[in-house]
């Protein structure tokens, strides 16, 4: 039974917490670029997912975490993450740089995931918005007046997107040098075309959600298909569907839930 939110930090990592069966795994969150856990809440106290356990990280440099000395890569959020979680199992849900971290994860803790939902996760470089815009300063210039612009801007918009104006909530809480190298990374591996073949590597069961039709493009449904990982979309929805259409993204994880042998 689902018990209600709760907040805590272990390890340098904000949880948002979500009580719920120990017999489950643990639905671990994990957010995109400049987000936090704030943007699963509603995603978390859905009907569908109640009685499952459920965490949503802030991770370091983002959101309520600590900030990491010098900052962290991708890959290494993953082996923090990793290093500070309690045992048992867990399924992943990743979003946009979450699914990159995600990825990383699993391949971690291996056995422990009982399954892998990548939701609007980095594949193709037409996947890089907000990264791509970074990326293009250079770290001085984003520093000094980059990530204000960037945060005025996500405000601004936020005024007729929902999605937005709750990002621009977690943007501004940010750590700009560790928004810069995150961003530089996820254009330099989207732009490689290798995260969709390592997401079908992996040997647990898995799907990638995406947002239509606002979401992720043609290029990147065509690596999924090509690396062998199915995917499905969300209708009426963009980069953020468990925002846009949180019943029916929901729904696609619930079903997901159910197919698992756990």
């Amino acid at each position: 039974m689902n018990n209600g939110p709760d907040e805590r930090l272990h390890g340098g990592f904000l949880q948002r917490v979500r009580h719920g069966d120990p017999h489950h795994p643990t639905l671990l969150y994990l957010h995109g670029l400049g987000e936090s856990g704030l943007c699963f809440e509603a995603l978390m106290d859905h009907p569908v997912l109640a009685g499952w356990p459920q965490v949503a990280v802030d991770l370091h440099g983002y959101g309520k975490s600590e900030r990491a000395a010098p900052a962290l890569g991708l890959e290494a959020h993953a082996r923090a993450l990793a290093a500070t979680l309690a045992p048992g199992r867990y399924v992943l849900i990743g979003h946009s740089m979450g699914g990159v971290v995600a990825t990383f994860l699993a391949g971690l803790l291996d056995q422990r995931v009982a399954g892998f939902i990548n939701i609007e996760g980095n594949i193709s470089a037409s996947d890089c918005t907000f990264s791509a815009l970074i990326a293009a300063c250079d770290p001085e210039e984003f520093a000094a007046t980059g990530f204000a612009r960037l945060c005025e801007t996500v405000k601004r918009d936020g005024e007729y997107d929902r999605a937005l104006a709750l990002y621009a909530q977690s943007l501004r809480l940010a750590e700009p040098g560790q928004l810069y190298l995150n961003a530089t990374e996820l254009v330099a591996m989207s732009a490689a075309e290798t995260l969709a073949t390592a997401m079908g590597a992996l040997t647990m069961p898995k799907t990638y959600l995406l947002g239509s039709p606002g979401g992720s493009g043609a290029r990147t449904r065509e690596l999924l298909a090509l690396a062998d990982v199915a995917w499905s979309a969300v209708p009426n929805a963009g980069h953020w569907p468990f925002i846009d259409q949180t019943d029916l993204c929901a729904a696609e994880i619930g079903g997901f839930l159910q197919r698992l042998e756990v």
